[in-house]
C-alpha cells in the first residue's frame, strides 16, 4: 500500500533488516574460499575478454545507429524528414538526426527547472489518484500534454530529464529483480517458460499474418510479429502497491518478461541482418553465444562479487547504495554491448544480488529515491515522446492496419494469459492481471522499430514502413495507458475477493 508518512506515489515496503554493522563480528574464512572463487573469476575474465572484443568491433550486419540513414545514398532527404515527425522517443541506442526544438522551460535557470519537475511529480500521482487513475497513466498523461507537441514546456532529451528517466528504466526491472521472492520464481520455473513462450509466439504469429496480409515480405513480417511479442512492466507499481508482486501469476508474467524482450530483440538481430546481407547463421549464433556468456557473468560471477565485496568490507549503507547503482549501470551497458535491450540486464542484476540485498537498509533506501525521483521522470518521458499530431494523423491515413495491430495485439496477448490460465487454473482476475500486465508497449518496442524503420538495404528499401512506425506509435499510446488502469482494475478485485471473508461477523 502507498506510504502514508512520506506521501510518496508509489509503496515503499519498510524493512528492518539491515546489513551487519561495522563493528560486528566478521565470518570465520573458509581455508578452501579460494578454491570457490576460481570460477566466478575465470568467468568474468573471459566475460571481459568478450565484451571488450564485442564492443571494438560491432558486427558489420546489425548496426541500431543512425549511420544507417547517413551511409544509405537511395535514402531521400524527405524519408529523413518523414522519420522525424513520425517518432521522437530516442532511445539510447538511436540518435534522432535532426535536433528537436528545446521546451521553453529549458531556458530557466537549473534549480527552477528542477523545482518545476518535483512540482509535477508531487501534484501528478495525487490528481490521478482522485480521478481514479494509476499514477502510472496520470504521469504518462502528463507527459503528453506537457510535450513538445502540445503545450511544448520540455523535450523528452532535455539535459535534466533524460538522465532521470534512463536511470528510472532501469530501476523500473532492477527493483522487480531484487523484490522477488526466489524460491516461489524457482518453482514457478516452468509455468514462466510455458507463458513466456505462449506470450511472445501468439501475437508473433498474429504480427507475421497481418504483415503478409498487407504485402510485407517474410522478413519485414516476422519483424512486425517481434513488436508485438515484447511488452514492458507498466503495471508493476499498481501491483506492487496493493500487495501482489509475490503472487504467482504476478512472477510468473516477471519471468516471461525477459523470455520475450529477449526473443523480440534477437529476431530484430536476424532480420536486420538478413535484410542487409541476407541469413548468416554465424551471426545468430555468435549472437546466442553472448547472451549465454552474459547471463553467466551476470547471475553467477556478479552474485558472487557482491556477496564478497559486502562480507568483506562491511560498507556504509551510502556506499552500498553506490555500489548497487554501479551494477544496474554496468549490468545495462554490458547488454547493450552485445545488442540486448539495457532492461534485461538490470532485472538480471537484481536477481544476481536478490539474496544479499533485499530487505536491506540499501534498498530501502535506494527505492525512497528511485520511486519518488527518476521512475516518475521515466513515466513522463513515455508522454513527451508521444506525437499526438502524428497519431491523429496516423489514424486517418491508415485506418486498418493501425486498428488491426492494436487490436491484435491485445487479443493476443489475451489469449495467452487465458491459455495460462486454463492450463494452470488460475483464477479469472489473476490471468486477467497478467494478460494487463504483458500489454504495454513502450521501451523494447520502439527501440526494435527505430532499428528496423533506419534498416535500409542496397536498393534503398527499408525493413519496415512508415505506417508501421505511426501503428507502434498509436499502439504504445493507447497500451501505456490502457494496460496500468486494467492493472489496478483486477488488482483491486483480488484485494476484495481475499479480504471479502475477513469482514463477515
Amino acid at each position: 500500500m502507498g506510504d502514508m508518512t512520506t506521501g510518496l506515489p508509489f509503496s515503499v515496503d519498510k524493512y528492518d533488516a539491515p546489513l551487519p554493522a561495522r563493528g560486528d563480528a566478521r565470518p570465520t574464512k573458509n581455508p578452501n574460499a579460494r578454491r570457490h572463487w576460481l570460477m566466478p573469476v575465470l568467468v568474468l575474465l573471459l566475460g571481459g575478454f568478450v565484451f571488450t572484443a564485442r564492443a571494438q568491433t560491432p558486427p558489420a550486419n546489425f548496426n541500431p545507429q543512425p549511420s544507417v540513414l547517413n551511409h544509405q545514398p537511395a535514402v531521400t532527404a524527405a524519408a529523413g524528414a518523414a522519420e522525424e515527425e513520425v517518432l521522437d522517443y530516442d532511445e539510447p541506442e538511436s540518435v534522432i538526426t535532426v535536433p528537436e526544438k528545446p521546451g521553453w522551460v529549458e531556458t530557466f535557470p537549473v534549480m527552477v527547472r528542477l523545482m518545476i519537475g518535483v512540482t509535477i511529480v508531487m501534484i501528478i500521482p495525487s490528481l490521478s489518484r482522485r480521478c481514479h487513475l494509476p499514477p502510472v497513466v496520470g504521469l504518462i498523461i502528463a507527459g503528453i500534454l506537457l510535450g513538445p507537441h502540445v503545450i511544448g514546456m520540455v523535450r523528452h532529451t532535455g539535459p535534466i530529464i533524460a538522465p532521470f528517466a534512463e536511470l528510472g528504466r532501469l530501476l523500473l526491472l532492477f527493483f522487480v529483480g531484487l523484490e522477488i521472492d526466489l524460491a516461489l520464481f524457482n518453482r514457478a520455473k516452468w509455468r514462466t517458460t510455458f507463458f513466456g513462450l505462449a506470450t511472445f509466439l501468439i501475437p508473433l504469429g498474429f504480427g507475421v499474418a497481418l504483415g503478409l496480409g498487407f504485402g510485407y515480405s517474410l522478413v519485414a513480417s516476422v519483424l512486425i510479429g517481434s513488436l508485438l511479442a515484447s511488452h514492458t512492466l507498466l503495471g508493476y507499481p499498481v501491483v506492487e502497491h496493493y500487495g501482489l508482486a509475490n503472487r504467482q501469476p504476478v512472477i510468473v508474467t516477471v519471468g516471461a518478461t525477459i523470455f520475450t524482450d529477449t526473443l523480440s530483440l534477437t529476431l530484430l538481430t536476424v532480420c536486420v541482418s538478413i535484410h542487409h546481407t541476407g541469413f548468416d547463421g554465424g551471426q545468430l549464433l555468435l549472437q546466442l553465444g553472448e547472451i549465454m556468456i552474459y547471463l553467466a557473468i551476470v547471475l553467477f560471477g556478479l552474485n558472487r562479487l557482491v556477496r564478497w565485496f559486502f562480507a568483506r568490507f562491511q560498507p556504509e549503507v551510502e556506499m552500498q547504495m553506490l555500489v548497487l547503482l554501479f551494477i544496474v549501470g554496468t549490468a545495462g551497458l554490458l547488454a547493450e554491448v552485445i545488442h540486448m535491450e539495457s532492461i534485461v540486464g538490470a532485472f538480471m542484476a537484481g536477481l544476481a544480488v536478490n539474496q544479499v540485498l533485499r530487505g536491506t537498509a540499501a534498498q530501502k533506501n535506494l527505492e525512497v529515491m528511485g520511486k519518488t525521483l527518476f521512475l516518475p521522470a521515466f513515466f513522463l518521458t513515455i508522454g513527451l515522446a508521444i506525437n499526438l499530431p502524428e497519431v491523429g494523423r496516423s489514424l486517418m491515413g491508415h485506418p486498418g492496419f493501425v486498428c488491426l495491430m492494436t487490436a491484435g495485439l491485445l487479443a493476443a496477448k489475451f489469449l495467452a494469459a487465458r491459455l495460462m490460465g486454463a492450463v494452470f487454473r488460475y483464477p479469472r482476475n489473476d490471468w486477467l492481471v497478467m494478460w494487463s500486465l504483458s500489454t504495454p508497449q513502450v521501451a523494447a518496442t520502439i527501440a526494435a522499430a527505430l532499428v528496423a524503420y533506419r534498416a535500409v538495404n542496397a536498393a534503398g528499401q527499408r525493413l519496415i514502413g512508415q505506417e508501421v512506425l505511426s501503428s507502434v506509435l498509436v499502439m504504445v499510446l493507447v497500451t501505456a495507458v490502457a494496460g496500468p488502469i486494467l492493472t489496478e482494475i483486477y488488482s483491486k478485485r483480488i484485494v476484495a475477493e481475499e479480504t471479502a471473508p475477513e469482514k463477515k461477523p
